[in-house]
Protein backbone atom coordinates (compact mmCIF):
# COMPACT_ATOMS: atom_id res chain seq x y z
CA UNK A 1 0.00 0.00 0.00
CA UNK A 2 2.99 2.35 0.87
CA UNK A 3 4.40 1.86 -2.74
CA UNK A 4 1.44 3.07 -4.65
CA UNK A 5 2.06 6.66 -3.23
CA UNK A 6 5.29 6.43 -4.62
CA UNK A 7 4.41 5.47 -7.83
CA UNK A 8 0.79 7.74 -8.00
CA UNK A 9 -1.94 5.35 -6.34
CA UNK A 10 -1.45 2.52 -8.79
CA UNK A 11 1.18 -0.04 -8.27
CA UNK A 12 1.48 -2.92 -11.18
CA UNK A 13 2.82 -6.28 -10.63
CA UNK A 14 5.86 -6.93 -8.95
CA UNK A 15 6.88 -7.53 -13.39
CA UNK A 16 5.09 -4.26 -14.26
CA UNK A 17 7.47 -2.32 -11.56
CA UNK A 18 10.67 -3.73 -12.91
CA UNK A 19 10.09 -2.99 -16.23
CA UNK A 20 9.47 0.05 -15.61
CA UNK A 21 12.84 0.02 -13.97
CA UNK A 22 14.28 -1.33 -16.65
CA UNK A 23 13.13 0.85 -19.73
CA UNK A 24 14.47 3.57 -17.23
CA UNK A 25 17.68 2.47 -17.10
CA UNK A 26 17.78 2.15 -20.73
CA UNK A 27 16.31 5.74 -21.53
CA UNK A 28 18.64 7.02 -19.21
CA UNK A 29 21.75 4.78 -19.71
CA UNK A 30 22.45 4.63 -16.00
CA UNK A 31 21.60 2.01 -13.27
CA UNK A 32 19.29 2.14 -10.71
CA UNK A 33 19.58 1.09 -6.92
CA UNK A 34 15.83 0.46 -5.93
CA UNK A 35 15.22 -0.63 -2.49
CA UNK A 36 11.68 -2.31 -1.21
CA UNK A 37 11.35 -2.42 2.06
CA UNK A 38 8.64 -4.53 2.93
CA UNK A 39 8.01 -8.25 4.09
CA UNK A 40 10.12 -11.06 2.77
CA UNK A 41 7.41 -12.27 0.67
CA UNK A 42 6.72 -9.42 -1.52
CA UNK A 43 10.85 -9.12 -1.84
CA UNK A 44 10.98 -12.79 -2.44
CA UNK A 45 8.56 -12.32 -5.36
CA UNK A 46 10.96 -9.68 -6.80
CA UNK A 47 13.87 -12.10 -6.40
CA UNK A 48 11.83 -14.39 -8.81
CA UNK A 49 11.46 -12.65 -11.45
CA UNK A 50 15.24 -11.93 -11.77
CA UNK A 51 15.12 -8.92 -13.82
CA UNK A 52 17.16 -6.95 -11.81
CA UNK A 53 19.40 -7.70 -8.64
CA UNK A 54 17.73 -7.84 -5.84
CA UNK A 55 19.52 -7.29 -2.04
CA UNK A 56 18.05 -8.41 0.86
CA UNK A 57 19.08 -4.69 2.42
CA UNK A 58 19.74 -1.43 0.79
CA UNK A 59 23.14 -1.27 2.47
CA UNK A 60 24.12 -4.26 -0.13
CA UNK A 61 22.91 -2.31 -2.78
CA UNK A 62 25.11 0.69 -2.35
CA UNK A 63 27.71 -1.94 -2.30
CA UNK A 64 26.94 -3.73 -5.39
CA UNK A 65 26.37 0.07 -6.82
CA UNK A 66 29.98 0.92 -5.58
CA UNK A 67 31.63 -2.11 -7.03
CA UNK A 68 29.87 -1.29 -10.17
CA UNK A 69 31.35 2.04 -10.60
CA UNK A 70 34.80 0.92 -9.81
CA UNK A 71 34.29 -1.54 -12.43
CA UNK A 72 33.19 0.76 -15.85
CA UNK A 73 36.05 3.58 -14.16
CA UNK A 74 38.72 0.94 -14.24
CA UNK A 75 37.51 -0.97 -17.59
CA UNK A 76 37.26 3.07 -19.19
CA UNK A 77 40.93 4.02 -17.59
CA UNK A 78 42.25 0.73 -19.25
CA UNK A 79 40.22 1.70 -22.45
CA UNK A 80 42.01 5.25 -22.41
CA UNK A 81 45.82 3.72 -21.54
CA UNK A 82 45.37 1.20 -24.35
CA UNK A 83 44.41 3.89 -26.94
CA UNK A 84 46.99 6.52 -25.75
CA UNK A 85 49.59 3.40 -26.53
CA UNK A 86 48.22 3.08 -29.58
CA UNK A 87 48.66 6.53 -30.84
CA UNK A 88 52.34 6.39 -29.32
CA UNK A 89 53.39 3.06 -31.89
Amino acid sequence: PEIAKIFGGVVGSPEQMLTFLKKLCERTGKPIGFSLIAERRYINEFKKINTFPVFNNPEESVRAMHMLRDYWRGKDHLKRITAGARRKS
